[in-house]
């Protein structure tokens, strides 16, 4: 499969996955750390069936198992440092910033990994990014733009540590196959969050256990979708130029709108938000700014 399709995959996976983490977070589980706790179970429990079912080749060197494993240490950290970030700000201007990786990702990949990116492609990498951006606005003004956030840092630092996963990622391309890298991958977001475990979430996660509807939520996201996004998103960085790659992995929030705009017309609304009108014109433009975005990666 062509790597831009399996990129688009991975989004529509994860952008999926986003909506229903919402419907968890927000209804079934009251601790947002024993959900986090949930994560690392998973990612380590699909690291052992990976490894149980493809082993890891006796060719693999130190070298890249640091790396594969860095770059999960890395992705980690983004995610922690997300939750921290959307703690004290709106959840819209977190995710807006958070989206902006693929700029951190190619300028590692042009200058590290000596990927050619043509002019006409980072003014296409731009324009999808800054659609990402608008999509998560409440609405069009300087203030909502450029308005300041106390957190700013540590959400840029975020945004980083995300791109500074998939760079490492790539570089791990070059000696090793997916299944390896996915595996040291979960291994070092699971280290990350297992920082979140305090004794006083096994009863909330006994809880979650026993009841069937957040049961069978969990499993669906974190050992069936979160998985095979997470494995097209892979397979299309080692295939495709990392820096384009993330360009069009950091089209999920078009993505959650759209899902969100079904998803409010059906019985599943408490899954998405509200569309008001006033923000129907905001969001039709930005995703003009995105396909415009894409084909322009594809064509020039």
């Amino acid at each position: 499969m062509d790597w831009t399709l399996l990129a688009f995959l991975g989004a529509f996976i994860i952008s999926i996955v986003v909506i229903i983490e919402k419907r968890l977070i927000s209804v079934n589980i009251k601790n947002i750390g024993a959900y986090y706790i949930w994560i690392a179970i998973a990612q380590l429990t699909m690291a052992g069936l990976v490894y149980l079912l493809l082993g890891l080749p006796n060719t693999l060197q130190t070298s890249t198992m640091i790396t594969a494993y860095g770059g999960g240490l890395s992705y980690g950290i983004g995610v922690s440092l997300f939750v921290v970030g959307i703690k004290f700000e709106e959840a819209s201007k977190t995710v807006a910033i958070i989206q902006t990786f693929p700029i951190f990702v190619t300028i590692l990949a042009v200058n590290f990994l000596g990927e050619h990116i043509s002019i006409s492609q980072q003014i296409s990498i731009v324009v999808i990014v800054s659609g990402a951006y608008l999509i998560s606005l409440k609405k069009l003004s300087f203030g909502a733009v450029f308005r300041p956030t106390n957190v700013l840092p540590v959400l840029i630092l975020a945004s980083f540590s995300i791109g500074f996963a998939f760079f490492c990622f790539k570089i791990a391309f070059q000696d090793t196959t997916v299944s390896v890298i996915y595996i040291f991958r979960c291994c070092g977001i699971a280290t990350i969050l297992l920082s979140f475990f305090r004794p006083s979430m096994v009863s909330e996660m006994l809880s979650n256990i026993r009841h069937a509807p957040t049961r069978n939520l969990i499993f669906l996201t974190l050992f069936i979708l979160v998985p095979t996004g997470t494995i097209a998103q892979l397979k299309a960085t080692n295939l495709g130029p990392v820096s384009l790659v993330t360009s069009i992995v950091c089209t999920s929030p078009i993505i959650v709108f759209l899902l969100t705009a079904i998803l409010t017309k059906t019985k599943l609304r408490a899954l998405g938000e509200p569309i008001q009108r006033g923000t129907l014109i905001l969001k039709g433009g930005a995703m003009c700014l995105v396909v415009a975005g894409l084909i322009g990666l594809q064509l020039l």
